[in-house]
């Protein structure tokens, strides 16, 4: 009597894997999907947000041109990683992690950029943005580093990938 069992390992094959991540399958099938989910949404939603002062001089409006933009980073944070919250760790929820860390810190390296050296000329066009950015600083800060000690906390870092989160780690049980 002879056994035979073909094991196929691919990206894929936690789908196949019945009542231990079904909730997996829900996530984008890519990483091109993920990323643009993640990273160029977000993005595209931060710069509609600062170049408000282009298209409006309402300063209510200057108030609440980023909350696109944090919401959809709550939603996404909030939505999707319910289903990440299991013992099992794929490769695609790990990059769509890293993929919601680096969308949320490349507006804050451009808020503290803008905020901190684009005050040089006060009567310039863009001087309104760089008041919204430099009001954004804190609010980034603080949403940069929760998100990223959650993230930090979540999942067992591989060695090569620990760098991502590495500022946020401080106080995390795991190593």
């Amino acid at each position: 009597m002879e056994i035979k069992i073909n094991i196929n390992i691919n990206n894929d094959i936690e789908c196949n894997v019945k009542n231990v991540v079904e909730d997996d399958c829900k996530m984008p099938s890519s990483k091109r999907n993920i990323a643009i989910l993640c990273v160029v949404i977000p993005f595209l939603l931060f710069l509609t947000g600062i170049s408000s002062p282009f298209w409006t001089d309402n300063y209510i409006l200057y108030v609440f041109c980023l909350l696109p933009f944090y919401t959809y980073m709550v939603i996404i944070k909030f939505l999707v990683n319910s289903e990440w919250q299991l013992d099992y760790v794929s490769e695609k929820k790990f990059y769509a992690a890293q993929s919601c860390f680096v969308g949320i810190s490349v507006p804050t390296v451009i808020s503290i950029l803008g905020g901190f050296f684009g005050f040089t000329d006060y009567d310039a066009l863009y001087h309104g943005t760089c008041v919204i950015l430099a009001f954004n600083i804190p609010a980034s800060f603080i949403v940069t580093f929760l998100i990223g000690y959650e993230y930090s906390c979540l999942y067992e870092l591989k060695k090569e990938q620990e760098w991502l989160f590495s500022i946020c780690r401080f106080g995390c049980n795991k190593k």
